[in-house]
This record gives C-alpha cells, sequence and structure tokens, in this order.
C-alpha cells in the first residue's frame, strides 16, 4: 500500500470511529446500567429445528394463510412465540401476551417486541384478521411454536425463509399446512446428521 493509500485508510477508520463513537457508548452505558441494578438476561431461545430432522415449508404465502392453517397442524396446548416491531394496532392486539418489550438500544436500532400466545382458534382468527390490513414486517419478524418446552416450528425472517416443522407432527397434517400456505414440502435430515 502506498503512503496515499494509507492516509486515506487511516482517515476512514477515524471517521467509522467517531460516527460510531456514540452508538458504543450508549451500549456500553445500557451494559453498565443493565449489571449495575441486576436486571436478568432475557430467556435463552429454544434450540433450533434446523440441527434436527425436519420438514421444510418453502415458497410459502402470506401471515393470514399461516395463522389460519396453524391450529390445524400444532397440538393442543402449543404457544406462538411471536418476535417483532408490529405497528400500533397489532401491537395494541397482541398487547396481552407481551413478554419482553421493545426498546431503544442504540442510536439506530430496537430490540424485538416478543409474545407468548396460545395458539387457539379465536387468538389465530385474530392475528389473521390483523395480518390482512399489514405487510408482513408490520406485524412481525420471527414466530416460534413451542409445545411441552419443545420448538415444534421456527419461521426465521418471515415471511421471506422457509419454515421449519418439527418431524413429530404428522406428516399429513403438515402436508395439508404446507398446502393451504401455497408452499412446497420437503424432507431434512437436519445439520447435526450432515
Amino acid at each position: 500500500m502506498n503512503e496515499p493509500e494509507k492516509g486515506e485508510a487511516a482517515s476512514f477508520a477515524d471517521f467509522l470511529k467517531k460516527a460510531f463513537e456514540p452508538a458504543i457508548s450508549e451500549m456500553e452505558d445500557m451494559i453498565a446500567k443493565r449489571n449495575r441494578d441486576g436486571i436478568s438476561t432475557p430467556p435463552q431461545e429454544p434450540p433450533s429445528l434446523f440441527a434436527q430432522p425436519h420438514w421444510l415449508i418453502s415458497s410459502v404465502g402470506g401471515f393470514s394463510a399461516f395463522f389460519g392453517a396453524l391450529t390445524e397442524l400444532v397440538p393442543p396446548g402449543s404457544s406462538l412465540r411471536i418476535e417483532g416491531n408490529p405497528y400500533p394496532d397489532v401491537e395494541q392486539g397482541l398487547r396481552p401476551w407481551l413478554r419482553e418489550p421493545s426498546q431503544k438500544t442504540g442510536r439506530f436500532w430496537r430490540t424485538l417486541a416478543k409474545y407468548d400466545l396460545p395458539v387457539t382458534v379465536d387468538n389465530m382468527a385474530e392475528l389473521a384478521r390483523l395480518a390482512q390490513n399489514h405487510a408482513e414486517p408490520e406485524v412481525a419478524d420471527h414466530f416460534v411454536v413451542m409445545h411441552e418446552d419443545e420448538p415444534i416450528l421456527h419461521w426465521y425472517d418471515a415471511p421471506s425463509d422457509p419454515i421449519y416443522v418439527s418431524d413429530s407432527l404428522d406428516e399429513a397434517k403438515v402436508a395439508r399446512f404446507a398446502q393451504a400456505l401455497g408452499g412446497e414440502m420437503k424432507k431434512e435430515a437436519g445439520s447435526a446428521s450432515d
């Protein structure tokens, strides 16, 4: 690298340091306050289905179809974990199930709010109704369905990513679920067995 390039790289590094210094300082202050006030860390995320044998459902339609078909797929007693920064009327509908509120964690970003609600016909019908009037990012970013403390469905970065469904669920039910979403279903061994 010649001398002008070294000077340009150093000045760019200085620029980046100055640009991000306030955000880094805010984050350090927030961590120090959390440690000082004894605020507990959030609960650990459930293990991913990606590493286990699972069904992969790709090319999925919208959230309304997802919520509408979910009660036919999962066993009674299942709960839906939702993460996102929902639009105000969606947030209002989800408020009774708020687990961790969204909060500003820096100058340019926010943490995702987290909700836990039972998968019931009424709850899913209400979510489907709310989803009909909003683009997907205005509803949620991530879904996990839990049953007896085990994940049975993951949908990261919804709606663009595929849905992972536990192979412990009945294949015929998974096939009907995939069909209701207009998706394509295939069996995968999971990364742990590769």
